[in-house]
């Protein structure tokens, strides 16, 4: 695998960002969103890692989101390139857990000889996810939860792994990405 210089890696990684950016304002505008997402996604940043490893910590939206399809993006943890989650829930704007019908995600390797993969993320037992933010394009994890019917979101349920605090996502956003509909 080719080295390059980190000022090199920090140039593609804010370029890549912007290309994020520019994608989800494109992505709103068809949607009818308008121009900054809108109510079509909400966004954390600065969150410090979770003190109780396998512990829930639930992230509450500043509005509801409606769909069938939701893209968590990580775009940052609390130190180093290594990312890792026990589990990812969504619940509605009542706290009652939306159930997952199915998780994709835009890269699949990952840590534990393939152990520690996405799939995990929707489990209830202690398992876990842990790859490295640069496997993926711009260096950002994209985990899609497919929904068994559009639901409303209120709130988004991220469980730390086992060990390393410093692998917690630190900024990353959630947004709808598919169907309309109501639910909750």
């Amino acid at each position: 695998m080719r080295e390059f210089a980190p000022e090199y890696v920090r140039e593609i990684n804010s370029a890549a960002a912007a290309l994020c950016e520019w994608c989800h304002a494109v992505l709103a505008d068809a949607r009818g969103g308008g121009g900054g997402g809108g109510g079509d996604e909400q966004r954390w940043s600065g969150v410090g890692s979770n003190p109780s490893r396998w512990g829930a910590r639930e992230h509450r939206l500043d509005a509801p989101l409606a769909g069938d399809k939701f893209v968590l993006e990580i775009t940052a943890t609390n130190g180093g390139d290594t990312v890792q989650l026990g589990r990812v829930q969504l619940k509605d704007p009542h706290g009652h857990e939306i159930a997952i019908k199915s998780v994709s995600i835009n890269n699949e390797r990952c840590h534990g000889g393939g152990g520690e993969n996405f799939r995990n993320l929707v489990v209830a037992e202690h398992r876990k996810w842990c790859t490295q933010m640069s496997y993926f394009p711009g260096g950002h994890p994209r985990i899609e939860l497919t929904l068994h019917t559009p639901a409303t979101v209120g709130s988004l349920v991220l469980t730390s792994a086992n060990d390393c605090p410093e692998r917690d996502p630190s900024s990353f956003s959630l947004c709808a990405t598919g169907g309309g509909g109501g639910g909750g």
